[in-house]
């Protein structure tokens, strides 16, 4: 498993491997780890974060999987959630 990506995110770590995406959280992201497999997401969509208008401080990453649910990461840095979105729909092979 090759980690491509880790970023901090509002309270933990954001993590990509080219199987899965890591939600950690704490300083480290090692507390409540959740692991999704990347082979089930069907789309990826960023947003502003609550309360902001444009996607400068704060970006909300919108996941969604194949069961119809979504996974909501709130706090991720501009930069990081453009990154994350382009490895993903390329790993994924989504189209945007």
């Amino acid at each position: 498993m090759s980690k491509l990506l880790k970023t901090r995110i509002r309270g933990g770590i954001l993590t990509v491997t080219d199987r899965e995406l890591m939600l950690g959280e704490g300083w480290l992201g090692t507390q409540n780890v959740r692991r999704f497999p990347l082979h089930l997401l069907v789309g990826v969509e960023l947003q502003p974060s609550p309360g902001e208008r444009l996607l400068t401080k704060s970006t909300l990453l919108r996941l969604t999987w194949s069961d119809g649910k979504v996974t909501d990461v709130d706090g991720v840095g501009p930069i990081a959630a453009q990154r994350i979105r382009d490895i993903l729909t390329a790993l994924c092979k989504i189209e945007i």
